[in-house]
């Protein structure tokens, strides 16, 4: 082999050594390019973002206080003591939220360790149904923690349908560091509904007497003094003089048909839940 084709070669050599290493350095190149533009658009998309919550923060803000707000209205504080006294300052200021006034007996009926975390009292009296359902609702549902573990509800005497003895076993729970009772503040609860009463009584010797509106004409104190085919005239005990159509309302009912030849007029009347028929004669029948 010749110098010259040996040198040939080894230029050729060197060539092909250097190109390789040219395209290696050139992939590698690109790679990082294309790393780093990756990392530019994520950099890019965070920074916007951040921008946006920078912008936002005022609002982002009262958005939290607002949450801490429902927060505090939904939750349940534990005290971090009890006694009878304590338990039974709090039932007053639960009373006090209710704007109710009720007399009840309050005792303790059994005092755990500190360890075991909680009191059971006992709270009895006599009032009214409503009343107890919403102190029962107070008790449940403001923010110390108490719970009821008995409620006993009895009504014995028909003159009182609208109060009930009652007897309740509540449960005070406190612990190491919790809120001091007397730092409870009311708690806005959802509305309780008390459209039922369950001890009223809905039996009655004696119908009660109903109410009606006092411009409207009471059958049993009235007499027909004249009629057409379309209207009629009635006195009341007031001795008014009435004008009444057919379908014009009465205490209880409404008139329902005139009948000129019979001389009567005919009643409609809810008689207990029952509507019956009731007329009002020019001339009475007499009773043979």
């Amino acid at each position: 082999m010749t110098n010259t084709q040996r040198n040939t070669l080894v230029l050729s050599i060197l060539l092909i050594l250097l190109l390789v290493f040219g395209f290696a350095q050139t992939r590698r190149l690109r790679k990082g390019t294309a790393e780093l533009d990756a990392e530019n658009k994520d950099m890019q998309s965070k920074i916007t973002l951040l921008e946006y919550q920078l912008s936002k923060i005022d609002s982002l803000r009262y958005e939290y206080e607002i949450q801490q707000q429902l927060l505090a209205q939904q939750s349940k504080i534990i005290i971090s003591e009890d006694s009878p006294s304590i338990t039974y300052e709090y039932l007053l200021k639960l009373l006090g939220w209710m704007r109710r006034q009720m007399i009840f007996d309050f005792a303790m009926v059994d005092q755990k360790s500190q360890e075991s975390g909680w009191h059971e009292y006992v709270i009895s009296g006599r009032s009214n149904y409503l009343d107890v359902l919403r102190l029962t609702h107070n008790i449940e549902h403001q923010r110390a923690v108490l719970t009821v573990e008995e409620l006993t509800i009895g009504t014995d005497q028909v003159a009182h349908s609208d109060s009930v003895s009652f007897s309740m076993i509540v449960r005070t729970h406190f612990a190491d560091g919790g809120k001091p009772a007397a730092e409870l503040t009311k708690k806005d609860l959802p509305n309780l509904y008390l459209g039922y009463n369950s001890f009223k009584s809905r039996i009655y010797d004696t119908p009660p007497d109903r109410e009606y509106a006092p411009g409207l004409l009471r059958l049993d104190r009235a007499s027909l003094m004249a009629l057409t085919e379309s209207k009629i005239f009635v006195r009341d005990d007031q001795r008014v003089i009435k004008i009444l159509a057919v379908g014009d309302p009465i205490a209880g009912g409404y008139l329902y048909s005139i009948d000129v030849a019979e001389g009567k007029a005919v009643f409609k009347v809810d008689t207990y839940g029952i509507m019956e028929n009731k007329s009002l004669y020019l001339n009475p029948p007499t009773a043979n």
